[in-house]
């Protein structure tokens, strides 16, 4: 019996895992056109040289023969439903008995004029490090502009670690968002309110309610407001469904694929994370690394469940769009835990890093 992985994220990682803990018999094909994981949570802090690159990332393969896996390191091209087949570049066409769709989402730009063209990223570890580069060979003589676009988990902690890492120097940091208030995902005031608080008196500048309209090479136009020079733009605005998955003929909800309780697809293919979008009783699931976790977790019990003739379960959201819950880095090794609307501050860095750490040395 084989079971493809299509992904190398925290969710197909934790499929590929379970799977193999529930069963000693089955194949296992994990394909990623990646080498390494990359903890993609602790990315903003490669930027502030926090974290390493080795800190963070591990060998998919040591990973895979760890636990009696196949890892095969090629690009996905397209997934064949009919004939139960996903076709990859150098390797083929690879069958499966069950298929696992973990292979997440990708930034988008909202199809504004120059902003793909201009901006940096720290979407991946390839793309934060890049960008790190662009910081690092800004000359000091004037001040300098760096502009995040983009206020909600990643542009917020972004603007927290630059913040620490550029204490000491002549850079003008300007945080950009186009809804009324910071942190939009979270739609709690006070939460907003005390990280516009934290990252003002660390003399980061907040824009709020400007919508981008054009990129040039100098400067970001917008719909309302006077324009910002820049010499740094680092883009943290926003996701789509991957493309492979929008090119897929098969039901979605606003682009992302639709799962029935069980989180699957078909008979025979499930899917998790960024892919989806699932909601139960009014509770939809967040697109977060503890969710995709839960998710990868929880289906490979159901294909085992499946393959034993038995009732599969119906898969309860844990960090919600309606309830979201995150530990979010503020610079400075501080950070907030915000958990059942309330923002706990004690521990939350230390409680961050040793999540962090244990994550990473299940690979060591």
């Amino acid at each position: 019996m084989r079971i493809v992985i299509l992904g190398c994220g925290f969710g197909g990682m934790e499929a590929a895992k379970k799977l193999r803990k529930l069963s000693k018999k089955v194949e296992i094909v994990i394909i990623d056109n990646k080498k390494y994981f990359e903890y993609q949570a602790a990315l903003p802090e490669i930027l502030s040289e926090k974290t390493t690159q080795l800190d963070i990332t591990a060998s998919i393969k040591k990973f895979a023969n760890s636990i009696n896996a196949i890892f095969l390191n090629d690009l996905i091209l397209n997934i064949d439903l009919k004939s139960k087949k996903v076709e990859i570049k150098k390797f083929g066409k690879i069958s499966y008995d069950f298929l696992i769709i973990a292979i997440g989402a990708q930034q988008t730009y909202f199809g504004i004029p120059g902003a793909e063209q201009y901006s940096n990223s720290i979407n991946s570890l390839y793309k934060a490090l890049k960008t790190k580069q662009k910081l690092d060979s800004l000359l000091l003589e004037k001040p300098k502009n760096v502009v995040i676009l983009g206020a909600g988990l990643t542009g917020v902690e972004t603007a927290g670690e630059l913040a620490y890492y550029f204490k000491n120097e002549r850079i003008n940091i300007t945080l950009v968002e186009a809804t009324p208030q910071v942190m939009p995902a979270f739609s709690n005031k006070a939460l907003s309110k005390y990280v516009d608080k934290i990252l003002s008196n660390k003399w980061v500048n907040i824009r709020t309610n400007s919508s981008v309209t054009e990129v040039t090479s100098e400067k970001i136009s917008f719909l309302k407001g006077d324009p910002i020079y820049y010499d740094v733009l680092i883009w943290t605005a926003g996701i789509i469904p991957n493309k492979l998955i929008r090119n897929l003929d098969i039901p979605k909800i606003r682009g992302w694929l639709k799962t029935d309780f069980h989180l699957k697809i078909n008979a025979d293919v499930f899917a998790i994370g960024d892919t989806i979008s699932y909601e139960r009783k009014i509770k939809r699931s967040g697109q977060n690394a503890e969710e995709a976790e839960k998710q990868g977790e929880f289906v490979a019990k159901n294909i085992i469940r499946q393959m034993l003739g038995k009732k599969l379960k119906i898969y309860k959201p844990k960090n919600t769009i309606q309830n979201p819950r995150a530990i979010i880095t503020l610079g400075d090794n501080k950070a907030i835990l915000f958990f059942k609307g309330k923002i706990i501050k004690l521990f939350a860095y230390k409680l961050k890093k040793f999540i962090e750490y244990h994550y990473m040395k299940r690979f060591r």
